[in-house]
Formats: structure tokens, sequence, C-alpha cells
């Protein structure tokens, strides 16, 4: 095989595996006096989807308790006490549209498009926001109709890395 074919294949498959997962960030709100928080409340995850089958809102109570361990994890590193009674709330919301795999992987072109939307807001005890990100993946094509499940895991591990780097 040529150089040529060679480059053409690789490009083709790396473009097939890479799924237009990419996450893209978004500071909502600036930070404003976070480092004065050192005990905040978690409020529950909560997951919207546009899909409300059996399949869908299983994932969605997986991507809870992910996005649960993730801020968990977050606010350990950070050396933030998670109290009932802490002095602002963390709070995360995702909405998600699944799309069709089929269609993705018969159709192509954007047809069957996942999308994930991941906010988190830092707010004080009045409800002020502190600190808000925004992140956003979508998964219009990939090898096989690409994995949302993969993408989702991805977008809300993102979303909070760079929810923390404000904290």
């Amino acid at each position: 095989m040529s150089r040529f074919m060679r480059l053409i294949t690789i490009m083709v498959l790396s473009c097939a595996l890479y799924a237009c997962g990419t996450v893209h960030h978004r500071v909502a709100a600036p930070p404003q006096n976070v480092s004065a928080v050192k005990q905040v409340k978690l409020l529950p995850v909560e997951v919207s989807s546009k899909e409300n089958n059996p399949d869908a809102l299983a994932l969605n109570e997986q991507w809870k308790k992910i996005a649960s361990n993730e801020l968990q994890a977050l606010l350990d590193v950070k050396k933030i006490t998670v109290t009932d009674s802490g002095e602002a709330t963390v709070g995360c919301f995702i909405d998600v549209v699944y799309g069709s795999r089929a269609m993705r992987y018969l159709v192509g072109f954007g047809a069957g498009a996942g999308h994930m939307n991941v906010a988190l807001e830092l707010k004080d005890k009045q409800g002020a926001v502190l600190y808000a990100t925004d992140s956003k993946a979508d998964l219009g094509a990939g090898a096989f109709g690409g994995d949302m499940s993969e993408v989702a895991r991805n977008t809300i591990e993102e979303a909070v890395k760079k929810f923390g780097a404000g904290l």
C-alpha cells in the first residue's frame, strides 16, 4: 500500500474513532470569594433526558452516581468539607439526549446525534451564584455509530475537573 493510502486510512480511522465527543467548557459565572468556602452542602445530582425509556433512565442513574463520586473526590482534594450545614451549596445539573446509534451509523452527517450538557454551580446560603461552569459535548458520528456512554462519562469527568480549577 502506498504512503498516501496509509495516510488516508489512518485519517479516516482517526475521525471515526474520535466520534466528535470533544467537551467544550464555558465559565458561566467567574469565581467570587470561593477560596473562603471551606464547607459545602453537596446537592443531589439532577439528570434529565429527552428519552424516558428504561435504558435511558438506567443510564441517567449511572450518570448521577458518577457525577456525585467525581464531585466528592474533587471536594476531598480541595480540602472542602461536605456537610448538611455548609456555608455554600454545590449543584450539578445534567441534560442528555442519547440520540440514535443506528441513525449515526447508517446515515451519519449528524443524524441521530447525541448531546450532553453538564452545569455545575457553587451558591452561597442566600442563593447567589459564586461560581458556575457549563460543559457540553456532542456525538454526531463514530465507529459503529459511536458510544454515547463514553462521551457522557468523559463529559462529566472533564466538567468536574474544569469546575475544580476555579475552586
